[in-house]
């Protein structure tokens, strides 16, 4: 068997796809003890809640659409690392924590996808309403004939 043959001892490195990028960044104590506590009563990890907490914040602040993609997004990296972690044999604490950890997150954020989508159908009602009236103004306005428009008509 030749070097490159051999098998590596040890866990499977992660896909590529998987692993996250490094940032380093100076915390309060204060802070960090808070995202902590935290982290330990979501069940997940010092690096998840902070990237779960900072991906909340991001789609508090963005348009309806990239609110939408973004979930779209979490749904299926978390549904591939389900998928991926439950196809090991011989899972380790760490694999059962990761599982755990990436079922909460796909039910979290289809939980957010299915809220974003109840708005958007509230806002299309909303829309449809509004629209509604204003037909119903023209439709009056064209009953009166012609004279004065239709007061608020088209505001």
């Amino acid at each position: 068997m030749t070097d490159k043959a051999k098998k590596r001892p040890g866990r499977p490195r992660k896909a590529a796809s998987l692993k996250g990028e490094t940032f380093s960044v100076r915390l309060a104590p204060a802070l960090r003890l808070s995202l902590e506590q935290a982290a330990a009563k979501s069940g997940r990890s010092l690096t998840g809640e902070i990237s779960f907490r900072l991906q909340r914040s991001l789609m508090q602040d963005s348009p309806a659409a990239a609110k939408r993609q973004l979930a779209i997004k979490e749904i299926r990296d978390a549904g591939n690392t389900v998928v991926l972690m439950s196809e090991i044999d011989d899972r380790t604490e760490i694999d059962e924590k990761i599982l755990h950890d990436s079922l909460e997150d796909l039910g979290l954020w289809l939980r957010q996808l299915q809220k974003l989508d109840e708005e958007e159908e509230r806002s299309q009602r909303a829309a449809m309403e509004k629209f509604n009236a204003e037909l119903q103004s023209i439709g009056e306005m064209l009953r009166k004939g012609p004279g004065k428009p239709t007061k608020g008509f088209m505001e």
